[in-house]
């Protein structure tokens, strides 16, 4: 569902969709009900980078179709930053 709001923001905006840059390498629980320290130690190694060189010095617009908590969001945002993206949006097509 994220990668079809990503077409459409990309029509709109002319914006590029790149869904190469990172990869959900674990499955993670629902947010709803953990505390903050639950929810960051259940993403911790649940995404990878594939390839650094396509951030760098790049804005990069992640795209979720619902947001709990934002916590993930946040997290793909700090990942992204810590290795060499300029700045990092979040859209979120519903918060739940």
């Amino acid at each position: 569902q994220s990668i079809l709001i990503a077409n459409v923001l990309s029509s709109l905006f002319d914006l590029e969709v790149d869904t190469d840059i990172l990869k959900k390498q674990k499955d993670t629980k629902f947010f709803f009900g953990l505390t903050k320290k639950e929810r960051e130690q259940e993403l911790k190694d649940a995404f990878v980078l594939i390839d650094k060189d396509k951030i760098k010095g790049k804005n990069i617009v992640i795209v979720d179709d619902i947001s709990t908590t934002g916590t993930t969001l946040n997290y793909l945002a700090k990942l992204l930053v810590e290795n060499g993206a300029n700045m990092v949006f979040g859209f979120c097509l519903a918060k739940a």
